[in-house]
């Protein structure tokens, strides 16, 4: 039985056709009626019924509308159109939206609505039929886009570029050794959350989202000649292209600027672009790869925000990679932060276009020990201790081997994560984990988000300044780095204060800054700051030199429309009937 749904505003017009046929007869069983177009909607969305017989005009939603809108969710369900005789035009658009036919209600006859159904009922299946084939071409590519997945990981991250024997055949058929290229897009997600590292449950939303964005961005650009690979990073995505044509540099560009502006705007995330040079055929399989790897490598160690020699790049091949004239793998940066290997087609949002940097290491070797065996027991000793000294003299020399050695970041996270482990189980060994909300500084989270070299640098500093706070400090840590954060507001009160730049003047995490400012002065930090501006845009307005426009920009507000919006949670009021209010009471 073919479920039936029947829609019109006129009760008289639903209990005729109701009643016109023998609806079993005809093998089809009435599901429901709707008085309107939203009213079908909705029950459309929890029957989906096989048919839609609608009326053209409806209040509250029309049927051609209703139509739009339950062909963009279920294509599948087919429609009859209900029309009067001067309504032919409305009935003509109808049948665009795949309406099967349509029938005048003031000479509808049984023949006439029987005749509809049997062509309803054809449309039906052969609707059916198409979206078998559709998901049948759907898991068809699925499955081929997992092996091809699968098949260049393999090769690019685990085989450096030499496909094994299964693989290799695979590869050529699927098209892939036709000028191709390999992106490196590293995120970071601090300046989602003023600073502090998002949560696991944000984050993973969060890249959920950015890697909706980033598809819809290279199917826009490179058409269905890409592939995300599933490589397991947390904090970057890694987008291979292939089949390039002549206008390959502009589409590469257009996709590092188009996609950065997009993430920074949707989810405040921060996003970088890299690209390696284009390669062709199999030989070039084992030079990409190299090439990605020294990208990740130098994006790390900060080599790419080195000043470096612009080059030119044009079409001759050279072991498999399309180059011109003196091109050693180094690339081209195209906007953001300058250097390094690969093309930097976008960095920060907003920044110039730019190319650089010539390079002669186009491979991941090079790489020392950062020799740093031990010294996450040696950092507990000096805890158990309370050797403040001793604290301070490690984690300087860790800092000094990560700042001066050229290492890869895994040994980065190994020690950071060393560091942790030992810090943690020597404060609660000494009954300060509690008191001293230490968990947040070494949270897992932080050092999960951690990219670059410089950040490895920073949570060093905050891992060092926290411990000597807390273990110096003793039962009251804190007291020193509340007051300086405290004072740092009052000297910077005409600026764009916030938490993060506060944290980073007193070297500690933001989350540590935020936790202890509210033990010691009963409020957040954002609170302190928001309400000791307003105290002084309070002054400012009494003295009447300054418009309200005026006054935002001077302590630091992004428009008068967001300080008006502070002001008024604080005060109760609006800036101007503050001002008003005052004027009166002199």
């Amino acid at each position: 039985m073919y479920k039936v749904m029947l829609v019109d505003d006129e009760t008289l017009i639903l209990s005729g056709i109701k009643f016109l046929i023998d609806w079993e007869k005809n093998g089809c069983v009435i599901a429901a009626t709707a008085g309107n177009g939203q009213d079908a909607l909705e029950k459309i969305r929890r029957l989906q019924p096989d048919i839609v017989l609608a009326d053209i005009n409806m209040p509250v939603m029309d049927g051609i509308t209703l139509m739009k809108k339950v062909g963009e969710e279920f294509p599948h369900i087919v429609f009859i159109i209900l029309t009067n005789l001067e309504e032919f035009e409305l009935a003509r658009q109808a049948l665009h939206y795949r309406a099967v036919g349509y029938l005048v209600k003031s000479q509808l006859e049984a023949p006439a609505l029987e005749k509809e159904l049997e062509h309803a009922k054809e449309e039906r299946e052969k609707r059916n039929q198409l979206m078998v084939v559709n998901a049948a071409d759907y898991f068809e590519k699925k499955q081929q886009e997992d092996v091809l997945n699968k098949a260049l990981q393999e090769t690019i991250f685990f085989r450096r570029g030499t496909p094994g024997e299964k693989y290799a055949e695979f590869l050529k058929d699927a098209g892939v050794f036709y000028r191709y290229a390999c992106f490196y897009i590293p995120f970071d997600f601090a300046a989602m959350s003023s600073g502090q590292p998002p949560e696991k449950e944000e984050k993973a939303k969060t890249m959920e989202w950015i890697r909706e964005l980033a598809k819809k961005t290279a199917e826009k650009i490179f058409r269905q000649n890409y592939i995300f690979l599933d490589t397991g990073g947390v904090n970057s995505l890694v987008l291979f292209v292939y089949a390039r044509g002549d206008s390959w540099e502009q589409e590469a560009e257009f996709f590092g600027r188009k996609l950065t502006s997009t993430v920074k705007n949707i989810t405040r995330a921060e996003c970088r672009v890299f690209c390696t040079g284009l390669y062709e055929n199999e030989d070039g399989l084992k030079q990409c790869a190299g090439e990605y790897q020294t990208l990740m490598e130098r994006y790390y160690l900060g080599e790419d925000e080195e000043n470096g020699i612009a080059t030119e790049h044009g079409g001759e091949h050279a072991g498999g990679k399309i180059s011109a004239g003196e091109h050693d793998g180094s690339g081209r940066l195209y906007a953001g932060e300058h250097g390094g290997s690969g093309r930097l087609y976008a960095g920060r949002t907003g920044e110039n276009v730019m190319s650089v940097g010539k390079h002669a290491d186009n491979g991941a070797g090079g790489y020392e020990s950062l020799g740093l065996q031990g010294i996450g027991p040696q950092l507990y000793h000096e805890i158990m201790r309370k050797n403040t000294k001793g604290i301070q003299a490690l984690l300087d020399s860790a800092r000094t081997r990560v700042q001066n050695t050229k290492h890869q970041k895994s040994q980065a996270i190994w020690l950071l994560n060393e560091l942790n482990r030992e810090a943690t189980e020597a404060l609660n060994g000494l009954g300060m984990m509690e008191n001293s909300s230490y968990s947040r500084v070494s949270s897992a989270a932080e050092i999960e988000n951690i990219n670059t070299r410089r950040q490895v640098l920073q949570w060093l500093d905050m891992l060092r300044n926290t411990l000597l706070d807390i273990v110096g400090n003793g039962e009251n840590p804190g007291n020193q780095i509340a007051r300086g954060a405290r004072q740092y507001v009052l000297e910077n009160i005409e600026s764009h204060v916030g938490l993060q730049e506060a944290a980073d003047h007193l070297g500690v995490s933001a989350g540590y800054l935020s936790t202890i400012f509210k033990r010691e002065y009963g409020q957040s930090f954002i609170d302190f700051i928001n309400s000791t501006k307003i105290e002084y845009a309070c002054r400012l307005l009494e003295e009447k030199e300054l418009m309200v426009t005026e006054i935002a920009c001077r302590l630091g507000y992004e428009n008068a429309y967001y300080f008006s919006k502070v002001f008024r949670k604080y005060t109760g009021m609006s800036p101007t009937s503050y001002q008003k209010h005052m004027t009166e009471a002199e």
